[in-house]
């Protein structure tokens, strides 16, 4: 009898620390009181909204194509030079633009902040009567006169400002139907 009351003994030792450690295991904070709260923040900062008003479209001027031979012109971002290459050739008819220029747009919002430029991969320009063949407006380009280079981001003055120019290349098919084609570019400019 005497072993037995030692084994329950035993058992009631072990039982006992097995509780205390579970108990000890237990943090005292984690106790939840009736009544407790916490208090967060929210905030929200305003900022000047961004904003691009167009001064000027992207212009190839005035271009013959040869019968035979594909041509392109490409109008340079940051000096609105054109470059011809192919069946392309530079000419001033009656009724038509003849020189050449980058797309400009001044932007406006918060200032000393930079901002993306997003552009299409390409465009179609089309006669307006839509007959003839559509030309394709690729390497679509943008440039900040404020970072002046195609690298850094381009980014608002003191006062909020900046001038984006747009640059581009026209791909002309071999005999392409005279006429004034046209083609929208949508410019998307978002902050940074």
């Amino acid at each position: 009898m005497f072993a037995d009351d030692l084994q329950a003994l035993k058992r009631s030792a072990a039982a006992a620390v097995a509780l205390s450690l579970c108990v000890a295991l237990i943090p005292l904070d984690s106790i939840a009181r009736p009544g407790q709260t916490a208090q967060g923040t929210a905030q929200a900062e305003i900022v000047q909204p961004l904003s691009a008003q167009t001064t000027g479209d992207l212009e190839f001027g005035g271009v013959t194509v040869s019968p035979s031979i594909d041509g392109t012109v490409t109008i340079d971002a940051q000096t609105g030079a054109a470059d011809y290459t192919g069946g392309a050739r530079p000419v001033c008819a009656t009724g038509y633009v003849c020189g050449t220029q980058a797309a400009s747009f001044d932007i406006r919002g918060e200032a000393d902040r930079s901002y993306i430029v997003t552009l299409p991969m390409t465009a179609i320009a089309t006669l307006a009567d839509g007959a003839g063949p559509s030309l394709t407006v690729s390497a679509l380009n943008a440039v900040s006169q404020n970072s002046n280079n195609r690298v850094s981001p381009p980014v608002l003055d003191r006062n909020g400002n900046d001038t984006l120019r747009i640059g581009g290349k026209l791909l002309i098919p071999a005999g392409a139907r005279p006429g004034r084609y046209s083609a929208e570019i949508k410019v998307v400019v978002s902050y940074d």
